[in-house]
């Protein structure tokens, strides 16, 4: 659907079961993100139906895709997740570490970002993320996003950080 130069983003596919398994049990997306209860190959298709088919189907083109390199090997989701509390969707994403620091990730939100921009007509999105994940904030920082501060979005968890950027610019 969307390509970058080492990048194809698109629709999560039940085929990527083992993917999704690998990525949601990894030690950063557990810290930084939550465990999700993927403990069986089971559960990671069912989240995909749950996180990705059924957000297509509410959301359209404004949802979570998988991004895989150029030989087809996914190495990351990221795409936008719609809170009741706020206002915009928000910016999502989460890359296997074994591609970390090679620029996957900017390069797939930078697309997203363009496209949500040119096409999905969106004028904010926001980033939401734990305030100790500096890679995350790092590269929101790095494609234009600006803090606004801590927020509580759900009572039962600890405050997270709130970035947001104006795509209408």
């Amino acid at each position: 659907m969307l390509s970058t130069p080492r990048t194809k983003i698109r629709k999560a596919q039940i085929d990527d079961v083992d993917f999704i398994f690998k990525l949601l049990n990894e030690e950063g997306f557990l810290q930084f993100i939550g465990d999700r209860g993927i403990k069986q190959k089971e559960d990671a298709e069912k989240y995909i139906e749950s996180a990705f088919f059924n957000s297509y189907a509410t959301h359209g083109l404004c949802s979570p895709f998988i991004v895989s390199d150029i030989e087809g090997r996914a190495v990351g989701i990221a795409g936008f997740y719609h809170r009741p509390s706020m206002q915009c969707p928000d910016l999502g994403f989460a890359f296997l570490k074994e591609i970390e620091g090679q620029g996957y990730a900017f390069e797939a939100c930078q697309e997203i970002l363009s496209f949500a921009a040119e096409s999905l007509k969106l004028k904010t999105v926001a980033g939401i993320l734990m305030p100790s994940n500096q890679r995350s904030k790092s590269l929101l920082k790095r494609l234009g996003f600006k803090e606004l501060g801590n927020i509580v979005i759900n009572p039962n968890l600890e405050k997270v950080l709130l970035m947001h950027i104006d795509l209408s610019r």
